[in-house]
């Protein structure tokens, strides 16, 4: 995993997997229906619109929840955030 992309999950975990934002993290995920595709109906039949917004919606948790599931050395991530100091310094 590049550096970047591990200081990103990281900033992911440390924003998601407490405090405040796990708090509204695990929100979203009882108002949406992140785990499948709704077909919302109408009487002409299925909503295409609304579909697409709730798999906007959805999509948008699923990337987040990858992005706090993904593993991560500890060690690496911290390297990784020496040697991108380091190159800001230069």
């Amino acid at each position: 995993m590049e550096q970047e992309q591990e200081i990103l999950v990281r900033a992911y975990k440390t924003t998601f997997e407490q405090g405040p934002g796990k708090m509204v993290l695990e929100d979203l995920l009882k108002k949406s229906s992140q785990t499948h595709i709704l077909l919302p109906e109408t009487d002409s039949g299925i909503d295409v619109n609304r579909m697409v917004y709730i798999e906007g919606q959805r999509s948008v948790l699923v990337y987040i929840l990858n992005k706090i599931a993904t593993n991560l050395n500890l060690k690496q991530d911290e390297e990784a955030v020496h040697s991108i100091k380091e190159n800001e310094n230069v």
